[in-house]
C-alpha cells in the first residue's frame, strides 16, 4: 500500500517545481499453506557442531519469517520542469521508493 501527496510550485514562467512525499507500507509475506522454509544463520540445531545455521519452517499459513514491520518508509519526491525554448521543455525527477524484499 502506498500513499502519495504532491503539489506544483511555479517559480516563474519557465520553471516549475513538483514536490511530493510518498509513504510505502510493505506487508509481511505469507505462504498460503504454510509450506515455506527459511535458512537462519542464527539457529544452532547441532548438525553443524558448534557452527550456527539451520532451516526453519513456517508453522501455518499466517506465519511469516519477516519479523519487523517498518511503518516509517517515507520517501521524498522532487521534480523540475524548465522551459528552455518555446517548443523544448526539460524535465527531471528524483524520488525514493521502498519495495518489499
Amino acid at each position: 500500500m502506498s500513499l502519495f501527496a504532491s503539489d506544483d510550485f511555479k517559480v516563474n514562467s519557465r520553471l516549475t517545481l513538483n514536490l511530493g512525499l510518498r509513504w510505502d507500507v510493505n506487508g509481511r509475506f505469507h505462504e498460503k499453506d504454510g509450506e515455506w522454509s527459511n535458512f537462519d544463520i542464527a539457529v544452532n540445531r547441532g548438525i553443524w557442531g558448534t557452527y550456527n545455521g539451520g532451516w526453519e519452517w513456517a508453522q501455518n499459513g499466517s506465519d511469516s519469517f519477516e519479523r519487523n514491520q517498518n511503518f516509517h518508509e517515507f520517501g521524498p519526491q522532487v521534480g523540475v520542469a524548465y522551459q528552455a525554448m518555446h517548443n523544448l521543455v526539460l524535465r527531471s525527477h528524483y524520488g525514493i521508493t521502498y519495495a518489499p524484499l
